[in-house]
Protein backbone atom coordinates (compact mmCIF):
# COMPACT_ATOMS: atom_id res chain seq x y z
CA UNK A 1 0.00 0.00 0.00
CA UNK A 2 1.16 3.46 -0.84
CA UNK A 3 2.31 5.75 2.14
CA UNK A 4 0.45 9.24 2.49
CA UNK A 5 1.94 12.36 3.25
CA UNK A 6 -1.10 13.50 5.02
CA UNK A 7 -2.86 11.71 7.08
CA UNK A 8 -6.23 13.26 8.71
CA UNK A 9 -5.05 14.19 12.25
CA UNK A 10 -2.04 16.15 9.75
CA UNK A 11 -4.84 18.01 7.75
CA UNK A 12 -6.53 18.74 11.23
CA UNK A 13 -2.74 20.21 12.82
CA UNK A 14 -2.31 22.00 9.71
CA UNK A 15 -6.02 24.04 9.39
CA UNK A 16 -7.04 24.01 12.78
CA UNK A 17 -5.93 27.05 13.78
CA UNK A 18 -5.86 29.14 11.14
CA UNK A 19 -9.86 28.23 10.31
CA UNK A 20 -10.21 29.70 13.84
CA UNK A 21 -8.98 32.76 13.66
CA UNK A 22 -10.96 32.97 10.27
CA UNK A 23 -13.62 32.30 11.55
CA UNK A 24 -13.51 34.94 15.06
CA UNK A 25 -12.87 37.33 12.15
CA UNK A 26 -15.91 36.62 10.14
CA UNK A 27 -18.16 36.05 13.36
CA UNK A 28 -16.79 39.92 14.52
CA UNK A 29 -17.25 41.35 10.79
CA UNK A 30 -20.67 39.93 11.08
CA UNK A 31 -21.41 41.29 14.01
CA UNK A 32 -19.82 43.89 15.08
CA UNK A 33 -18.74 45.76 11.41
CA UNK A 34 -16.14 48.77 12.63
CA UNK A 35 -14.73 45.93 15.49
CA UNK A 36 -11.20 46.26 13.82
CA UNK A 37 -11.69 50.16 14.40
CA UNK A 38 -13.55 50.40 17.39
CA UNK A 39 -11.51 47.30 19.79
CA UNK A 40 -8.65 47.16 17.55
CA UNK A 41 -9.28 43.71 17.46
CA UNK A 42 -7.78 43.91 14.06
CA UNK A 43 -4.35 43.85 15.71
CA UNK A 44 -5.10 40.83 18.09
CA UNK A 45 -6.55 38.73 15.09
CA UNK A 46 -3.66 39.52 12.66
CA UNK A 47 -1.02 38.54 15.51
CA UNK A 48 -3.38 35.20 15.90
CA UNK A 49 -3.23 34.78 12.13
CA UNK A 50 0.67 35.04 12.05
CA UNK A 51 0.90 32.63 14.65
CA UNK A 52 -1.85 30.43 13.30
CA UNK A 53 0.18 30.70 9.64
CA UNK A 54 3.63 29.97 10.98
CA UNK A 55 2.36 26.81 13.34
CA UNK A 56 0.86 25.92 9.55
CA UNK A 57 4.13 26.42 8.40
CA UNK A 58 6.53 24.86 10.66
CA UNK A 59 4.18 21.85 10.34
CA UNK A 60 4.08 21.10 6.66
CA UNK A 61 8.19 21.61 6.71
CA UNK A 62 8.35 18.99 9.74
CA UNK A 63 5.57 16.80 7.65
CA UNK A 64 8.05 17.21 4.21
CA UNK A 65 10.40 16.25 6.87
CA UNK A 66 8.96 13.16 8.22
CA UNK A 67 8.34 12.19 4.34
CA UNK A 68 12.21 12.52 3.57
CA UNK A 69 11.33 15.10 0.38
CA UNK A 70 13.14 18.30 2.73
CA UNK A 71 15.70 18.16 5.30
CA UNK A 72 16.68 21.67 6.50
CA UNK A 73 19.83 21.71 8.67
CA UNK A 74 19.91 25.57 8.87
CA UNK A 75 17.48 26.75 11.83
CA UNK A 76 17.85 30.48 10.30
CA UNK A 77 16.60 29.60 6.75
CA UNK A 78 13.84 27.55 8.64
CA UNK A 79 12.86 30.47 10.15
CA UNK A 80 13.21 32.66 6.84
CA UNK A 81 11.08 30.28 5.11
CA UNK A 82 8.28 29.92 8.12
CA UNK A 83 8.01 33.86 7.84
CA UNK A 84 7.74 34.01 4.44
CA UNK A 85 5.00 31.78 4.00
CA UNK A 86 3.27 33.72 6.71
CA UNK A 87 4.11 37.44 5.07
CA UNK A 88 2.16 35.76 1.55
CA UNK A 89 -0.83 34.37 3.81
CA UNK A 90 -0.20 38.33 5.02
CA UNK A 91 -0.59 39.50 1.97
CA UNK A 92 -3.73 37.39 0.99
CA UNK A 93 -5.18 38.49 4.02
CA UNK A 94 -5.04 41.45 3.17
CA UNK A 95 -6.60 41.28 -0.03
CA UNK A 96 -9.24 39.56 1.18
CA UNK A 97 -9.95 42.49 3.68
CA UNK A 98 -10.09 44.58 0.42
CA UNK A 99 -12.65 42.50 -1.19
CA UNK A 100 -14.81 42.55 1.52
CA UNK A 101 -14.79 46.10 1.95
CA UNK A 102 -15.51 46.39 -1.87
CA UNK A 103 -18.68 44.35 -1.82
CA UNK A 104 -20.35 44.76 2.10
CA UNK A 105 -19.06 48.39 2.43
CA UNK A 106 -16.89 47.83 5.84
CA UNK A 107 -14.12 49.72 6.55
CA UNK A 108 -11.87 47.03 7.40
CA UNK A 109 -8.79 48.90 5.78
CA UNK A 110 -9.61 52.55 6.30
CA UNK A 111 -5.91 53.54 5.19
CA UNK A 112 -2.86 52.32 4.07
CA UNK A 113 -1.22 53.01 7.22
CA UNK A 114 -3.74 50.50 8.63
CA UNK A 115 -2.83 48.08 6.21
CA UNK A 116 0.54 48.27 6.88
CA UNK A 117 0.00 48.18 10.36
CA UNK A 118 -2.03 44.70 9.45
CA UNK A 119 1.06 43.22 7.67
CA UNK A 120 3.09 44.13 10.49
CA UNK A 121 1.18 43.19 13.00
CA UNK A 122 1.04 38.72 10.90
CA UNK A 123 4.75 39.01 10.84
CA UNK A 124 4.92 39.91 14.13
CA UNK A 125 2.74 36.67 15.44
CA UNK A 126 5.11 34.90 12.90
CA UNK A 127 8.03 35.90 14.30
CA UNK A 128 7.21 35.30 17.90
CA UNK A 129 5.98 31.73 16.75
CA UNK A 130 9.64 31.19 15.42
CA UNK A 131 11.53 32.78 18.71
CA UNK A 132 8.86 30.14 20.94
CA UNK A 133 9.87 27.56 18.21
CA UNK A 134 13.86 28.05 18.73
CA UNK A 135 13.36 28.27 22.55
CA UNK A 136 11.72 24.90 22.57
CA UNK A 137 13.76 23.43 20.53
CA UNK A 138 17.32 24.86 21.96
CA UNK A 139 15.75 23.26 25.34
CA UNK A 140 14.93 19.66 24.40
CA UNK A 141 18.35 19.72 22.32
CA UNK A 142 20.74 21.05 25.55
CA UNK A 143 18.06 18.44 27.70
CA UNK A 144 19.73 15.61 25.74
Amino acid sequence: MKATLFTKSDLLKLGLFPFLVFMINYALMLILPDAGRLYQADIALHILGGIAMAHSANHVLELAKRAKSVTLRSRVLKIFIIVGFVMIAAVLWEFYEFIWDEIFGTLYQPSKSDTMKDLFMGMVGGMFYCLIFIREKTRKQRSR
